[in-house]
């Protein structure tokens, strides 16, 4: 009932007490030795696991230098390691394609490179041989191009003419204004007068010599700065070639004139005896003669004939040169007209030891239309000259 009695001690046997202490500790240790031992080999195994993706990586990169993109390396699992092995993976993948659009731009640009190349030697050798001067100014007229012709032709080397105005070298005082002010207006308006034809201009060379020349004149843009590139042409020898024909011309018509009024004060001479001849042969076969003495006559006055329609065809000789010449067609006997002309070169065909005969078919009308003067010109000449280089034998006109 609340009442104190006394008192009472309770103890513990501390001799137990360290002795459980001290089992519990070994047993700590050991268990601590144990666990450090199952981490370590934990570790160990966990540290190869991610060292070896980590080696693997690496290896890969190093790969990529040497070999270039385009390596994949396995993945597996779905941990970290596992998604950096995937970004590697895209990333080569990706490195890969962008490399094979490098190389193939990078063939293409040397492809162009060496075309490029190619072009700039074939326009070099274009340029050395080409027999007309070629010059290439920029849009304030300076020279920026300047080939072997033109060193010929003007007589300023490439380095004298290279980065000077082109007016002030090759283009003539009087004509240097008007360049300038054509230059200004293609500024203002895009426009030149001279582009795209051919013009005969003077030009001036080193010696302050003035001379013609054919010039044509194109203009270019190139990386948007206009330039002009003229080709031209020394036409000296071709101009003084076209004033020589232009007097030679000029002779030969003053020698046909007088070519014309010789052949017919000459044929005006001729005809006067001519005509004494034809008619006193004619006048003599009206007198009684024996056979042979009128056939001479007869051949006397034929040929007299023929020869005075010779001076009229060379009366025609200036119609013709005109192209006024004109048929003459009339209505003749071809059978007599034959006849004639047998009896006028048969005593020459005797006279050369020739045999002379004509035929005519009996099918070939004997009245027919044509120019008589012509035709008998044309029988004439073949038959004078079948005559003429007939050796031996005979002559027919069939």
């Amino acid at each position: 009932d609340g009442h104190t009695f006394g008192s009472m001690e309770i103890g513990v046997d501390m001799i137990s007490s360290r002795n459980i202490t001290k089992e519990f500790s070994k047993l700590g240790v050991k268990l601590i030795v144990v666990l450090v031992g199952v981490l370590g080999v934990i570790s160990y195994f966990l540290s190869g696991f991610l060292t070896r993706s980590l080696d693997r990586l690496i290896e890969g990169a190093d790969e990529i230098s040497v070999q270039g993109p385009g390596l994949m390396i396995p993945v597996s699992g779905k941990d970290e390691i596992a998604l950096v092995t995937q970004s590697f993976n895209d990333m080569s993948k990706s490195l890969a394609q962008s490399y094979q659009v490098m190389n193939e731009t990078t063939e293409r640009h040397k492809d162009l490179l060496d075309n490029l190349a190619e072009r700039d030697v074939m326009k070099s050798a274009m340029l050395s041989t080409a027999l007309d001067a070629i010059i290439t100014i920029d849009g304030e007229g300076i020279i920026s191009e300047y080939n072997h012709a033109a060193e010929r032709i003007f007589g300023f080397s490439l380095e004298e003419a290279m980065g000077q105005e082109m007016a002030g070298l090759i283009v003539p005082e009087k004509y240097r204004e008007p360049h300038r002010e054509g230059m200004r207006k293609w500024h203002e308006t895009g426009e030149g007068p001279v582009l795209g034809n051919r013009l005969e201009i003077e030009a001036q060379n080193k010696q302050g010599r003035v001379f013609p020349i054919e010039l044509a004149i194109t203009s270019l843009d190139l990386e948007g700065r206009p330039y002009f590139t003229a080709f031209i042409r020394d036409i000296t020898e071709r101009k003084e070639a076209e004033e020589k024909l232009v007097a030679a011309r000029s002779e030969a018509e003053s020698a046909n004139q007088a070519k014309s009024r010789f052949l017919a004060n000459m044929s005006h001479e001729i005809r006067t005896p001519l005509n004494a001849i034809v008619n006193l042969s004619a006048l003599l076969l009206d007198t009684p003669l024996d056979p042979q003495q009128k056939k001479l006559a007869l051949a006397a006055n034929e040929g007299g004939v023929a020869l005075s329609t010779l001076l009229d065809g060379i009366l025609d000789f200036s119609k013709i040169e005109a192209g006024q010449m004109q048929l003459q067609v009339h209505t003749f006997n071809l059978h007599v007209f034959i006849q004639q002309l047998n009896a006028l070169f048969l005593p020459l065909a005797e006279k050369t030891g020739l045999e002379f005969s004509t035929h005519v078919d009996p099918r070939v009308p004997v009245w027919v239309n044509g120019d008589e003067t012509m035709l008998r010109q044309i029988l004439l000449n073949l038959v004078g000259n079948a005559l003429k280089f007939t050796p031996g034998g005979s002559v027919r006109v069939t």
